[in-house]
């Protein structure tokens, strides 16, 4: 995942969350062009809020949100109702460990049965086989966080020797994100930890 493993958390309490999520929906959209953010934030995920940015403890800096308003990445937005009510529980559950969430996630919103098909086109790179797929399938039916791209080394649902990078993002983006799961498979193979191997894939990557 080109977004960052771990959910960004503004220092307030559990109650201050609550009392925050509960108005989740008052809250104004705002549609922005999220490759022109990254550029400048390269921390920015697809959907953010308040709750998540503006103050970070560690990490890459991010914009400043409202507190009356939600970001959107405008490349996501026929995913608004689906995005927003992941970010309704990852805030709800913000005490846990974020694998945990991420598991309560998967079982509260993907959608049973067979996967649809959701490869739109592969290519090859030397011995993996890049995917271009379609990120809201992946969304509905086997991870709610799956977010720009992913491979095989760190995601038990990609097969063997496969990297899937989302088409819906903005295709200025698509090169930046293909560089950085390339970089960071290639060093978890080395024996890496996803942390670390993240980190360099993030530093080497350049701009957004």
């Amino acid at each position: 995942m080109r977004s960052f493993g771990k959910r960004k958390l503004r220092s307030f309490s559990q109650t201050e969350a609550r009392r925050w999520v509960m108005k989740i929906h008052d809250k104004r959209i705002r549609y922005a062009d999220g490759f022109a953010i990254r550029s400048i934030f390269p921390d920015m995920d697809i959907l953010e809020s308040w709750s998540t940015t503006g103050d970070r403890r560690g990490g890459l800096p991010t914009p400043f949100v409202p507190e009356n308003e939600i970001w959107v990445d405008r490349r996501f937005r026929k995913e608004t109702k689906f995005l927003l009510e992941v970010h309704r529980i990852e805030q709800l559950k913000r005490g846990w460990p974020y694998a945990k969430v991420r598991e309560y996630l998967k079982a509260r919103l993907c959608k049973p049965g067979p996967m649809p098909a959701h490869v739109i086109r592969s290519a090859k790179k030397g011995r993996l086989t890049i995917r271009y797929v379609r990120g809201e399938l992946v969304r509905q039916h086997l991870d709610p966080c799956f977010i720009f791209g992913g491979h095989d080394l760190v995601y038990k649902y990609i097969p063997a020797h496969e990297v899937w990078i989302d088409a819906r993002q903005d295709p200025r983006e698509i090169k930046y994100t293909l560089l950085h799961e390339l970089h960071e498979r290639r060093l978890m193979a080395k024996g890496w930890t996803y942390d670390k191997a993240r980190k360099s894939a993030s530093e080497a990557r350049g701009s957004p």
